[in-house]
């Protein structure tokens, strides 16, 4: 056996193929990869069959998804061949790739696919999504190095349906991603934006073989093509039932607008300044995997959106609300009145314990709001009627300092016995509350970002 194998598949191996083990095994691994189901399943039936490569070939016929290798920068592209000349090939393939850190691209990589990769990291470049300084390569992820495609032409091989993929998936390794096998992408880059490709039911066939749930192609005519093709599998094979269509937009000129909605089910955080919506959808996935770094993206890339949005659509009047009471708390919930209220006057108690998040709440409303004036107040929580007495005057003073009718209390973040000491703080009800609720998905788990109401109570 030589240190290098040159899987070029010509019509020379098909006319003569002598033992089908040993055609196999000359070709592995891409064989596994780009033979069909009844031929590799023949094989098996092989004396001198490799124990090994035997294994393999039953894993894969079992359950196709298993052997998708879930490891940082791994993606497959599908690319389909003419099966009327070789029978014996998938009318799809899959080619398993990885993105490498700092490396250069595999130099057994077919030409057309060295092209793409080689494009896509001076595009990322040119966008400021990757550092010219950090190097990624792509290389073919068969379980072996010494695969070589590079002989293999354009006609034989052609990858220009891999870009959302391959692009996507780069990407996604930038920002310490890892692969999720349940979307599938296939479309093409014009240099000005998504184009179309062919053969999308095809794709969609192999999609369903390898359990995808989700298959992303370019609006318009694939798209079109593509749901069309899941409804005749429903109809009259039973098949894809469970995969959705979703499309990549046209007249896009860059890759993290044309490539968002990919991005976002690939759990890739999309930027604060991506669609409010596709916040919102990677919130609700991320929040089952990862509960802290989704509650630290909503702080940092929705929330202030958010409460934005929140205070339009009131039904309650606030616009006379300009001073307000609140706790500092490890919960984002106390940030979100902030900035819906967005007061003149503010009464800020904390914790030895949070005095942290309280100088970053004030340097960040500094920084916001060039008049806001902040009384940062200790709260030693030592459950005494004598810090009772003070937390109650301290809390008249500052309403007598302003207005009764235009000062409220946050509810909302605090422990139960200072939100006590507030109510009981003037006799006279002579105080606003608000509370922050949020609707709750059951299913999720989790609440619902866009659902959050500012509820105003007054005597």
């Amino acid at each position: 056996m030589t240190d290098k194998h040159f899987f070029e598949i010509t019509s020379n191996d098909f006319n003569d193929l002598g033992d089908k083990s040993d055609f196999v095994m000359k070709h592995w691994p891409f064989s596994l990869w780009t033979l069909n189901k009844e031929f590799l399943t023949e094989v098996l039936d092989s004396k001198t069959l490799i124990p090994n490569i035997k294994q393999q070939i039953q894993t894969f016929l079992t359950n196709p998804k298993s052997i998708l290798k879930n490891d940082k920068g791994c993606c497959y592209i599908l690319f389909v061949r003419d099966s009327k000349q070789h029978s014996i090939l998938n009318v799809t393939s899959v080619l398993p790739l990885q993105w490498r850190k700092d490396t250069n691209h595999d130099p057994g990589l077919p030409v057309s696919l060295k092209k793409i990769a080689q494009q896509i990291v001076a595009d990322l470049q040119n966008e400021a999504i990757l550092k010219p300084e950090n190097k990624w390569g792509l290389w073919l992820n068969m379980g072996t190095e010494d695969c070589d495609l590079s002989k293999l032409d354009e006609e034989v091989l052609s990858a220009d349906s891999g870009w959302a993929t391959l692009a996507a998936s780069l990407i996604l390794s930038i920002n310490n991603g890892t692969p999720n096998h349940n979307i599938w992408a296939s479309a093409a880059w014009s240099g000005n934006g998504i184009k179309q490709v062919d053969y999308i039911a095809q794709k969609l066939d192999a999609v369903q073989v390898f359990g995808g749930t989700t298959f992303f192609v370019a609006e318009g005519q694939n798209y079109s093509q593509a749901k069309n093709h899941v409804r005749y599998l429903q109809k009259n094979l039973d098949l894809s039932a469970k995969i959705e269509i979703k499309s990549l937009p046209q007249g896009k000129n860059q890759y993290s607008k044309t490539l968002s909605q990919l991005l976002a089910h690939l759990n890739v955080h999309p930027p604060k300044n991506a669609a409010l919506e596709i916040r919102k959808e990677f919130y609700n996935r991320h929040y089952k995997f990862d509960q802290t770094s989704a509650n630290n993206y909503y702080i940092e890339n929705m929330q202030d959106d958010l409460a934005k949005e929140c205070r339009t659509r009131m039904d309650i009047d606030l616009s006379n609300t300009n001073n307000l009471i609140s706790f500092v708390s490890f919960t984002p919930s106390y940030r979100f009145v902030l900035y819906a209220i967005e007061p003149q006057n503010l009464l800020l108690f904390y914790t030895k314990e949070t005095q942290k998040q309280k100088d970053e709440m004030v340097a960040i409303l500094k920084s916001r709001y060039n008049n806001i004036n902040i009384k940062q107040q200790l709260y030693r929580n030592e459950n005494t009627e004598q810090e009772n007495r003070e937390v109650r005057e301290i809390i008249r003073e500052f309403v007598k300092t302003h207005s009764k009718y235009t000062t409220a209390l946050d509810l909302t973040p605090g422990p139960k016995d200072f939100t006590i000491q507030g109510i009981w703080a003037l006799p006279n009800n002579d105080l606003q509350f608000l509370y922050l609720s949020h609707d709750y998905n059951i299913n999720t788990q989790s609440y619902q970002p866009g659902d959050e109401k500012i509820r105003l109570m007054r005597p």
